[in-house]
């Protein structure tokens, strides 16, 4: 049975990523935190669903970071239903209204065939397996 080749430590990965959130965290105001990228990212994805006829009463974000993507997708439609997932619960405690799970973007916590859209800002790059994780977004 051939298995993918294991290109990034989760481990590590989840340990620089507490870091971050906790310099980040540590400011004064979170505004100051050198998240300029996702920024422009979570814009961006924003931009390209404005032009979308399609309503997505059901989404969910995969590893977004800090969650703005997640707040943005719940305030841009009052009856949207927004779904969380990080790799730690520590990501998710500022977040209200939206509901949280713990897991990553190999292995999503989430039903089949339970999210009308899937985001995944910034994240799919350190994905091990690219394509096992697009297909269980799919």
């Amino acid at each position: 049975m051939n298995t993918a080749p294991v290109l990034y430590d989760r481990r590590r990965l989840l340990a620089r990523r507490r870091r971050a959130y906790a310099a980040a965290c540590g400011r004064t105001s979170v505004d100051k935190a050198p998240d300029f990228l996702l920024h422009w990212a979570v814009d961006d994805m924003i931009g390209r669903l404005k032009m979308v006829q399609r309503d997505f009463p059901r989404a969910a974000e995969d590893m977004g970071h800090t969650g703005i993507l997640a707040k943005t997708l719940r305030d841009a439609s009052k009856n949207r239903r927004v779904t969380r997932v990080e790799a730690c619960q520590t990501f998710l405690n500022d977040t209200p209204g939206v509901d949280a799970k713990v897991g990553d973007e190999e292995h999503l916590p989430i039903p089949l065939a339970s999210q009308d859209l899937i985001v995944a800002p910034l994240c799919l790059h350190t994905a091990n397996e690219v394509t096992g994780a697009l297909i269980q977004m799919r």
